[in-house]
């Protein structure tokens, strides 16, 4: 039997539904973000409900890492907090989703928004002129360099 059968996971299911260690999942259930059920007296064995977890796994789905953002164009922590500022990203709301995924994570709405205008330009495109931002910004030296408003012309 596979645990889809069960309505109920254990506490080291859930953690690996979700990729966390069990202990994580006792501080979602502890900050009320996780349902749970008691199965022994005094509630110290305890199961979650299915859906619960569920639900919580599919809306880490939507959030995007910092990490995963970066990489997708080769940004530096600059260009992310300067892109923050002005609003082209947002941070993730949902407390739950920052206990689970850190709290660095990107508002999957915004990132995606974001990801799919710069998707959409074409830089083997020669005849339209891109030139990637690390090329623009060599030789611009030690000063923090205008990430977002070289995203924002390309966009």
């Amino acid at each position: 039997m596979t645990s889809c059968l069960y309505k109920n996971f254990t506490l080291t299911h859930a953690g690996n539904l979700l990729s966390v260690p069990s202990t994580k999942i006792r501080e979602l259930i502890e900050a009320g973000h996780l349902d749970f059920v008691a199965i022994a007296p005094g509630g110290r064995l305890s199961q979650l409900p299915r859906d619960s977890v569920e639900a919580l796994s599919k809306k880490a789905g939507e959030s995007v890492s910092r990490r995963e953002f970066k990489g997708a164009f080769t940004l530096p922590d600059a260009a992310i907090e300067q892109l923050l500022a002005l609003g082209w990203l947002s941070p993730e709301r949902d407390a739950s989703l920052r206990m689970l995924l850190g709290p660095h994570t990107l508002s999957g709405v915004s990132a995606r928004a974001l990801l799919d205008e710069l998707e959409e330009l074409d830089p083997a495109d020669s005849e339209a002129g891109y030139v990637p931002l690390q090329a623009a910004f060599r030789g611009v030296g030690g000063r923090v360099k205008p990430w977002a408003p070289g995203v924002r012309a390309g966009v």
